[in-house]
C-alpha cells in the first residue's frame, strides 16, 4: 500500500507568539487552520501578518478557526480579499465575539495605508462562516477534523485531525483549571503522528494556587503601604479571572478599593451567554460578590480623574499598555509605593513589553520618548495555557513518547527552546520539531 504524503506549512506562530497559521494539504484537500495577527508595533505600523501568500487563498478548500483571539482569528478577511471562496468554520461564539476584531483591523489597515482588507471584506467574510458546534466534524476530501472544547476562551476549540492516513492533534491554545472557562475535553486516545503543542510557558510549571497567592500578597503589600496596584487586563477572560483571584483573597486586602473599568462588567454579560464553554455559575456568583462589596468601584474612563488612586487596586482593559492603562501608569509612575503587575503576554514593540524589559532600571525608551519611573514592575502570569507539567501529562496519557512528532507552537524562541530541551527527558530529540516561519514539513 502506498502512503499518501501530507504537507504541512508553518506560516505563522512558530518560534513566536502571534499570527498562528497552519496549512495542511494532501492530494484532494488544502485546508488552513487559523489566520491570526502578531500584535507587534514597529515603524509606526501595528501588526505582523502570516505568510498567507504561500497558502494561495484561491486554491484553499476551507479555513478552520479555533477561537476568537486576534492571533488566531484576525486575518480571515484578507483571505477573502485574495480570492478565497470556500467555507470558514468556527463556533458561533467565535464569530459573535470576534467580528469586532475584523472591523478593528480593517480600520487599522486603512489608516496605516496597507489596506490589507476593508470593511467590505469583513462583511463578505461573515457570509463565508459556517458555524459549528463542539463534536461536529468538518470533512474536505481526505481531511477530517473534529472541534473539541479547549478551555481557553468562549467558544474556543482544539482540533483532532485525520489528514489522509495521518492523525494530527492541533492543541492551539488549551487551558485547564481556570475560574472562567470549563476544562478541555480529553483528546481521543489514538496513535498520533503529529501533536502540535503550546509552548507559551516553555519549561515552567505554573502552580495556579501559588501564583494566585503571590499576586494577592504583592497587591496587599502595595495597598497597605499606600500605593496603587495597576493591573492591565483584557475585558473578557483575563479581567474576570483576575477579579476572581482578588475576591478569593479579599480579606487580606481589607477595605482597599478595587477600581474596575466598566468594560470588564460588560465582559461578564457577554461571557455568561455561552454556557457550553463558560463556568456561568462561577461568574454569576463572582459578579454578585462584586456588587455586594461596597469598596468595589466600577468606573468609566472619563471618570477616573475624580477617583483617588492611593491605596487602591485598579483593573484597566488594556493589557499591553498601549492606551488607557498607559495613561494610568503615567499617573502613578513616579510613586515608589506603587506597582504595575503584568499578568499576561506583552508583544514586541508594545509599551508593556518595553516596561517589562526595563524592570527595576527605572528608565526605558519608547518611540521618541524617554520614560523614567519609580514605581515597581512585577511579572506574575495568570495561567491561560498548558504549562510543562500539563503538556507532559497529556503526552504520557496519549502514549505519544517516541511515536509522535511533537511540533512546538505559540511560544517565542526562548520558551520554545526551553520546552524542547525539557521534552528530551521523555523522547528522542529527532521527534521534537521547532519550525521557523515560514517552513514546511512532509509526512510520508
Amino acid at each position: 500500500m502506498t502512503h499518501q504524503s501530507t504537507f504541512m506549512g508553518f506560516l505563522g506562530g512558530y518560534r513566536e507568539q502571534g499570527r498562528s497559521c497552519l496549512l495542511i494539504s494532501g492530494s484532494n484537500y488544502s485546508v488552513l487552520i487559523d489566520a491570526g495577527i502578531k500584535k507587534t508595533y514597529s515603524g509606526g505600523r501595528y501588526g505582523e501578518v502570516p505568510y498567507l501568500n504561500l497558502a494561495d487563498p484561491q486554491r484553499l478548500d476551507a479555513v478552520l478557526v479555533t477561537h476568537l483571539h486576534e492571533d488566531h482569528f484576525a486575518m480571515v478577511p484578507y483571505l477573502i480579499k485574495k480570492g478565497f471562496t470556500g467555507p470558514v468554520y468556527m463556533t458561533e461564539e467565535t464569530l459573535e465575539l470576534g467580528v469586532r476584531y475584523w472591523r478593528k483591523w480593517a480600520k487599522i489597515f486603512e489608516s496605516d495605508g496597507r489596506k490589507l482588507f476593508s470593511e467590505d471584506d469583513v462583511e463578505e467574510a461573515i457570509k463565508h462562516v459556517r458555524p459549528i458546534r463542539f463534536g461536529d466534524i468538518v470533512e474536505v476530501g481526505d481531511f477530517v477534523a473534529k472541534f473539541k472544547i479547549s478551555g481557553h476562551a468562549p467558544g474556543s476549540a482544539y482540533l483532532e485531525v485525520r489528514a489522509g492516513e495521518r492523525n494530527i492533534l492541533y492543541l492551539a491554545d488549551i487551558a485547564k483549571g481556570t475560574n472562567v472557562f470549563k476544562d478541555p475535553e480529553p483528546p481521543e486516545e489514538t496513535t498520533y503522528d503529529v501533536i502540535i503543542l503550546n509552548a507559551s510557558y516553555g519549561d515552567r510549571v505554573i502552580g495556579r494556587d501559588a501564583t494566585e497567592k503571590a499576586i494577592s500578597e504583592e497587591i496587599t503589600d502595595i495597598v497597605k503601604r499606600g500605593g496603587t496596584a495597576l493591573l492591565p487586563i483584557t475585558a473578557m477572560g483575563r479581567g474576570q479571572e483576575t477579579l476572581a483571584v482578588l475576591m478569593k483573597y479579599r480579606s487580606a486586602l481589607g477595605n482597599a478599593p478595587i477600581l474596575v473599568e466598566d468594560t470588564v462588567l460588560t465582559g461578564f454579560n457577554a461571557l455568561t451567554k455561552y454556557t457550553s464553554t463558560v463556568r456561568v455559575n462561577v461568574l454569576e456568583n463572582l459578579l454578585d460578590n462584586l456588587r455586594r462589596d461596597e469598596h468595589v468601584v466600577v468606573f468609566k474612563r472619563e471618570e477616573l480623574r475624580d477617583i483617588p488612586l492611593s491605596g487602591a487596586v485598579i483593573l484597566v482593559s488594556d493589557l499591553m499598555l498601549m492606551g488607557f492603562s498607559r495613561e494610568v501608569f503615567m499617573k502613578i509612575k513616579d510613586d515608589p509605593k506603587s506597582a504595575v503587575i503584568i499578568t499576561g503576554y506583552q508583544a514586541p514593540g508594545t509599551f508593556g513589553r518595553a516596561l517589562m524589559k526595563a524592570g527595576d532600571t527605572g528608565i526605558f525608551k519608547f518611540g521618541d520618548q524617554i520614560i523614567s519611573f519609580k514605581c515597581s514592575v512585577k511579572v506574575l502570569p495568570i495561567k491561560t495555557h498548558f504549562d510543562l507539567a500539563e503538556n507532559v501529562s497529556l503526552l504520557t496519557r496519549l502514549r505519544a513518547w517516541g511515536s509522535a512528532k511533537l511540533v512546538l507552537h505559540h511560544g517565542e524562541e526562548p520558551n520554545t527552546f526551553r520546552l524542547a530541551h525539557a521534552l528530551t527527558r521523555y523522547t528522542n530529540v529527532e521527534n521534537i520539531v521547532m519550525p521557523s516561519v515560514p517552513s514546511f514539513m512532509y509526512l510520508v
